[in-house]
């Protein structure tokens, strides 16, 4: 008997893109080879919401999941799904979806071209309704929640950084402090930060933060939003973050601040506790609705973004309705302790071969069939993906990588 093999993917064909996130893509003709490998050695696959964990199969069985409603879903992977009869779940953030009626053009994986492609004109962005209905239509996808806002939020006090020139853009930057400000460019992003990007002044303070369904949210009283952008304006605007110590600069600024207006006055607030928990249920049942109106369909399962989920949002997520959820990868202790048995670990769709932080490459359609195969119990196949790697290592070595 082997056990289903549930994978989580992102995105394809962004793996060129300049945008916050290269890690969670991969370039068109990777992914192709990698479910053509699935195909050509029979594997079967299950809507997400099918799934029940923990469950046996005499079949080979892998359920492909694709988070985030990325553009390229429709008009990369929908095409690959078709061609080999395989079945897809897409966890879709309302607030993400883009709001026009609208369906872009396919791109057949036959034809794609990864070498050339641009992806700015083809698939950066988010998917609308009707391609979602389309898809559904076709027996192959079933869109689920993935909550509403997938954002970060202030938890508190604490400066850790500032907005400055390429915030916007940066890999692993603060989007979110856009999403948060403008929510209705959220389906945009992905082209338009840069046009955006100067609506947030120079020198705002970030504070830390966590993600939205796990923080309680934070609310800064201290007055700095105002006082650093001034000073970043007084001091030459753009030109001050050319300055090596701008950032400590700003530091005592704030400190400055701070012991000028006291801690009284510098304290903000955080959410009570009635205001985060309606928050949740607001954010939980608000995607479920909007989804189930727009698809005509029932929404009952749940990938928590970001990997987001205490025990409080998980009660509050089964209240509202939802009975199947993802548990996120750094929350095997909960598994084994039987705190969340019911929710489905996943696996990453393997879009780079790495080892103890070191980058290998992409994976071969080989490799990643022996990685699916190794996750659904062979010992044999995790053997040879540990040799595979190994291999990648020592040459990576030998090429003074």
């Amino acid at each position: 008997m082997r056990k289903a093999v549930v994978i989580m993917f992102h995105s394809v064909g962004l793996d060129k893109h300049k945008w916050l996130s290269p890690r969670i893509t991969e370039p068109i003709g990777t992914f192709d080879r990698k479910m053509a490998a699935l195909r050509h050695k029979g594997f079967a696959t299950t809507f997400f919401k099918d799934h029940v964990p923990g469950t046996a199969s005499a079949r080979r069985e892998v359920v492909l999941t694709f988070d985030d409603g990325y553009l390229d879903n429709w008009v990369h992977v929908f095409p690959v799904l078709k061609r080999y009869g395989l079945k897809g779940t897409i966890f879709v953030n309302p607030e993400f979806v883009d709001p026009r009626d609208l369906v872009r053009e396919q791109v057949d994986p036959v034809d794609a071209d990864d070498a050339h492609h641009d992806a700015t004109d083809c698939c950066a962005g988010f998917l609308s309704w009707p391609e979602m209905r389309e898809m559904e239509r076709s027996g192959l996808v079933d869109i689920q929640s993935h909550a509403l806002t997938h954002t970060w939020y202030f938890k508190g006090p604490r400066i850790v950084d500032f907005w400055d020139p390429g915030a916007a853009v940066r890999r692993w930057g603060p989007i979110w402090m856009l999403w948060n400000e403008f929510p209705d460019f959220k389906p945009y992003y992905l082209t338009k930060a840069a046009e955006y990007e100067t609506r947030i002044p120079y020198g705002s303070p970030i504070y830390e933060h966590g993600k939205s369904l796990a923080t309680r949210r934070y609310f800064p009283g201290d007055g700095l939003d105002k006082v650093l952008p001034r000073h970043v304006a007084e001091h030459g605007g753009v030109e001050f973050f050319r300055r090596r110590d701008w950032r400590a600069a700003l530091h005592a600024v704030a400190d400055r601040h701070r012991e000028r207006v006291g801690p009284e006055a510098a304290v903000g607030r955080l959410e009570s506790d009635d205001d985060y928990l309606g928050r949740i249920r607001h954010e939980l049942s608000e995607s479920k609705r909007i989804l189930e109106q727009n698809l005509e369909k029932t929404i009952d399962a749940l990938c928590w973004p970001g990997g987001g989920v205490t025990d409080t949002v998980l009660e509050t997520a089964r209240e509202v309705g939802y009975r199947r959820f993802t548990l996120p990868s750094g929350s095997r202790a909960q598994l084994v302790e039987g705190n969340w048995s019911d929710l489905t670990p996943r696996g990453g769709g393997w879009t780079r071969i790495r080892y103890r932080g070191r980058d290998l490459g992409t994976p071969g359609a080989r490799e990643f069939r022996w990685a699916v195969e190794g996750a659904s119990g062979s010992l044999l196949h995790w053997s040879l993906v540990r040799g595979a790697v190994l291999l990648r290592l020592g040459w990576s070595y030998l090429k003074g990588g």
